[in-house]
């Protein structure tokens, strides 16, 4: 296993199971990623993503070995988004924030497939037009082709 960071609290204990952006990330979150009726784990080792946050390895669980392996993709969402993705066990779903600059912001949910991560929803505020207005991009997965909403908002 790579370098573990970790963040404690003040009792000098691990901060763990807190994932919220902007806020301390903890460096062991465990949970049912992949809707699978198991919990897995993620472990906090490096700051590569968005603008530097955390990112982290997850492993899940495999009822065949009985072991907890490595997912890459799911991996790779922590890597691409503002930390740790949320998890929506109630409708069985991940969603990831991202960023670009102050005033470009996206929200990607997922459904998980054979634990693949799948894009089915997209909702995106663009603040940098220059025309003064902002503009609400929603996007949805329907039947296999992407459907697309976009309004404006003046500033």
């Amino acid at each position: 296993m790579p370098i573990i960071f970790a963040t404690l609290m003040a009792s000098g204990k691990p901060l763990a199971n807190s994932a919220r952006p902007y806020d301390d990330q903890g460096v062991i979150n465990v949970g049912d990623f992949n809707f699978d009726g198991h919990d897995d784990f993620d472990v906090q080792t490096c700051n590569e993503g968005n603008y530097g946050g955390p990112s982290y390895d997850v492993y899940v669980f495999d009822p065949k070995s009985g072991k907890f392996i490595p997912n890459d993709v799911l991996s790779e969402l922590t890597r691409s988004s503002l930390g740790f993705f949320d998890v929506d066990a109630r409708h069985k779903r991940l969603r990831t924030l991202g960023k670009s600059g102050c005033c470009c912001h996206e929200t990607t949910v997922y459904r998980v497939e054979r634990n693949r991560p799948v894009p089915v929803e997209r909702h995106s505020e663009d603040g940098m037009r220059g025309d003064g207005r902002m503009a609400i991009t929603d996007e949805r997965l329907v039947n296999g082709k992407w459907q697309r909403k976009v309004r404006y908002l003046s500033h």
